[in-house]
């Protein structure tokens, strides 16, 4: 996992806004991670995309990841944002994450938790999150709602996500995914090409990875076998609706409970 995204660091920001959640998803976590808390950690901080804004807000944030070059990014543009001295940046892997100090909130942005490939992945995930929490701390994530009609009229064909001109070139980028469903496993091409203004290919590079994806009832099963309570599970950024047949996301936020 550890240079998964290292290649895809210098152009990460154009690739993620790309997302039609990205603007709904940062909205959401930019005003959850409002509320007070004695330690906020962002699992999966990339470039800071999220932890900048949020640090904007004023307080402090200790942003986890395991790629060295988007932990890169994000300490460049902290200190060009004028919030470096607020972020604390950790490169770890997420199911052996140690903090120094237990959190009250704890997030996993932006359907990061697919990049834990296995059950036995995510369910590490979850067990070390939960044991650097404090009693009562939170951990919030999103995925997206599986939609295997649209998997299966996607699958193998380029997906055009950006084509944007730059100061000195133009920046297109295609991904592409190939499922296999009995595993719940994608495997994913993100194809970068480096062109002219007037459209001649500079250069260009493709970048894979693997996915994975999970359904409502698994998270349940993984949460109790973690410790956790489930607090809620929404359908949407915008509204608190419990997931539903028209949701095409699932938000979640288990706590650890305070034994008495």
């Amino acid at each position: 996992m550890a240079s998964d995204y290292d290649e895809l660091a210098d152009i990460y920001d154009l690739w993620a806004e790309a997302d039609p959640n990205a603007a709904a998803s940062l909205a959401f976590y930019v005003d959850r991670m409002r509320e007070p808390a004695q330690g906020r950690v962002e699992l999966g901080v990339g470039t800071g995309r999220i932890a900048i804004p949020v640090l904007r807000q004023g307080g402090s944030l200790t942003g986890v990841d395991v790629s060295s070059g988007m932990l890169e990014v994000c300490r460049t543009k902290a200190d060009q944002a004028g919030v470096a001295q607020a972020l604390r940046l950790i490169q770890q892997d997420v199911r052996e994450l140690e903090l120094d100090a237990a959190a009250e909130l704890i997030v996993f942005p932006f359907r990061s938790i697919g990049h834990l490939l296995s059950e036995a992945d995510k369910i590490a995930g979850l067990r070390a999150v939960y044991a650097n929490l404090v009693p009562g701390g939170r951990f919030v994530f999103d995925h997206y709602i599986w939609n295997e009609a649209w998997a299966r009229s996607h699958d193998g064909l380029p997906i055009p996500m950006v084509d944007q001109d730059l100061e000195e070139h133009k920046v297109r980028i295609h991904d592409l995914y190939q499922y296999r469903y009995d595993d719940q496993h994608m495997d994913c091409s993100v194809r970068i090409e480096r062109l002219t203004s007037d459209g001649r290919l500079l250069d260009e590079r493709v970048h894979q990875f693997e996915f994975s994806w999970f359904n409502e009832d698994q998270v349940y099963r993984w949460a109790e076998e973690s410790g956790f309570e489930v607090e809620s599970a929404y359908g949407s950024f915008e509204s608190r609706e419990a997931i539903g047949p028209q949701a095409m996301n699932q938000i979640w936020t288990l706590r650890r409970p305070v034994i008495s």
